[in-house]
């Protein structure tokens, strides 16, 4: 059968399904006696806990009310960032989050990538897109020369399976 029923009943033809299962609270979130919503601690824009003046949260278990925001990387980056900034110098600015890019790689040489400022890409430029800003993205030295090397392995040699 070449489909997925709904809730409702209603099938829809398909060829090809992907299921993304969701994110579930710890039982830490659950318990401690603040607003949930959906699951994520409620926060005001500038990351605050409903209901307390000096409790914050961020990153997949906050929940900005005003304006609830994907439970990415980038998004806990930007906040982390964002409270280390605003405790430090005592500002009391409206957290803003910037959407920096979302990259796929879908195997040899191939990729999608949506940029802002560059739009949407595909093929081979998104490959080379995606692999600058993995490479990039690495911390240390160490990996900044390892990267390449494992690359340049799988390449010539392919990718080894053998460890799960």
């Amino acid at each position: 059968m070449n489909s997925v029923v709904l809730n409702s009943g209603k099938h829809l033809r398909t060829e090809f399904a992907f299921w993304s299962t969701g994110n579930k609270e710890l039982d830490f979130v659950k318990n401690m006696g603040v607003e949930l919503d959906r699951g994520r601690i409620v926060v005001n824009d500038r990351l605050l806990v409903k209901g307390h003046d000096s409790v914050f949260a961020l990153g997949d278990c906050a929940r900005i009310d005003t304006n609830p925001l994907a439970m990415l990387a980038q998004v806990a980056n930007q906040q982390g960032k964002y409270l280390g900034a605003a405790l430090n110098s005592g500002k009391d600015t409206a957290f803003k989050y910037r959407f920096m890019g979302s990259m796929a790689g879908l195997g040899t040489f191939d990729a999608v990538a949506d940029l802002p400022g560059s739009g949407k890409l595909r093929g081979f430029t998104a490959f080379l897109a995606w692999r600058a800003a993995y490479w990039t993205y690495s911390v240390s030295i160490t990996n900044k020369m390892l990267i390449p090397m494992y690359w340049f392995k799988s390449y010539w040699f392919g990718r080894d399976i053998s460890k799960f």
